[in-house]
């Protein structure tokens, strides 16, 4: 995967990410993210939270997207 950083190819990945929204799109991402090491944080309904968690796909669940 090749990061994107504010218009630029190729910036440092950051520690951490957060991923509003897991669903296709958010969860390849979110998905893609933790296998290149970044932190990941999802938000989303409280089904597909407990979902993304059992497939690995992020490492915390937010409440609030704040």
């Amino acid at each position: 995967m090749r990061l994107v950083v504010a218009g630029r190819a190729g910036g440092p990945l950051p520690d951490s990410v957060a991923v509003l929204g897991l669903g296709l799109i958010g969860g390849s991402l979110a998905l893609d993210l933790r296998a290149l090491g970044a932190r990941v944080v999802g938000w989303d309904r409280p089904a597909v939270l407990r979902q993304a968690r059992r497939r690995r796909l992020i490492d915390v669940a937010a409440r609030t997207p704040e």
